[in-house]
């Protein structure tokens, strides 16, 4: 699912917007509400066979992310052109916070559930050379080793990315209120934009983390 940012400005006719018939709006719910059945039944199976502990409830708290897109999703959908820009900003603000604590859910469930902690992380890799390609961006790590350091950037660099999603959802918030955010506009004058490339600047270097630990 994805969610629909809609903006009342994108478009100078509603009417003759895809988006905003009844076919869009069926269409979407049907998806929605499978997707909410899906998970839930998903969840429900956790819970049951509650035998791993240490794991599940990491995994648990990432399945939730689904049933939270969709429905923000259909939300988005269902007020296409009422307003849309200040709605969305709000279900977007609600929806990037959870989108946080996924990223700090599933580090924790590598580190912890999967890998069995630092500790022994450290065992296992110390002393082995770091990969160096320019495919995956990692030609600067030549003739470097794994170490605690390197254990250290991966997950700094990753919750910086939870920070980062937190504070940038208050100063929306703020900007919104303000009637400086402008949700789309790329205008100097308007916050979307410095939001916008911090966001991604952050997102980048902790999706590139992720990656080297991997």
């Amino acid at each position: 699912m994805f969610q629909i940012k809609a903006n009342a400005k994108t478009y100078d006719n509603k009417d003759d917007c895809f988006l905003s018939t009844t076919l869009a709006k069926l269409i979407s719910g049907i998806c929605s509400f499978l997707a909410v059945i899906i998970s839930t039944k998903l969840i429900i199976k956790h819970l049951r066979y509650y035998s791993k502990p240490d794991e599940q409830r990491w995994i648990l708290r990432l399945i939730f992310i689904v049933p939270i897109y969709s429905i923000i999703s259909f939300i988005s959908l269902l007020t296409f052109g009422k307003n849309a820009e200040n709605i969305n900003v709000y279900l977007d603000s609600l929806r990037s916070c959870y989108e946080a604590f996924v990223i700090y859910s599933f580090l924790s469930l590598c580190f912890n559930g999967y890998l069995g902690g630092e500790a022994r992380i450290i065992a296992e890799l110390a002393g082995k050379p770091l990969p160096c390609s320019y495919k995956t961006f990692t030609c600067c790590l030549k003739n470097q080793e794994f170490s605690i350091k390197t254990l250290r950037f991966c997950k700094q660099a990753t919750l910086q990315f939870c920070v980062i999603k937190i504070v940038s959802t208050v100063l929306t918030l703020i900007l919104q209120t303000v009637d400086l955010f402008h949700q789309g506009n790329f205008s100097p004058r308007y916050g979307y934009v410095y939001i916008f490339v911090a966001k991604n600047i952050s997102i980048s270097t902790a999706l590139w983390s992720l990656a080297l630990f991997y």
